[in-house]
């Protein structure tokens, strides 16, 4: 679900896909963080929410999630995380 970000994106944004609910989405970040070690920031579809993961130290396990209600995963990309 994760992809290898472009040079320009030093974040390492993986966007994900759809996900039925939380512990799916942060399954899939967990997934995405440990196939690709470029990807520190994850985003899935839940719903009519966002869930974003970060993966702060490294160690390819997500630490921490932000939740943005009522957003849409289309309107999301790398320039929106600085």
């Amino acid at each position: 679900m994760g992809y290898a970000p472009p040079a320009s994106d030093p974040y390492g944004y993986g966007g994900g896909g759809m996900a039925l609910d939380f512990p799916t989405a942060l399954n899939g970040a967990n997934t995405a963080f440990q196939m690709d070690p470029t990807v520190h920031i994850y985003a899935a579809q839940v719903g009519n929410d966002v869930d974003i993961f970060a993966d702060t130290n490294g160690d390819h396990i997500a630490d921490m999630a932000i939740i943005l209600v009522g957003a849409s995963l289309s309107s999301l990309d790398a320039s929106n995380y600085v």
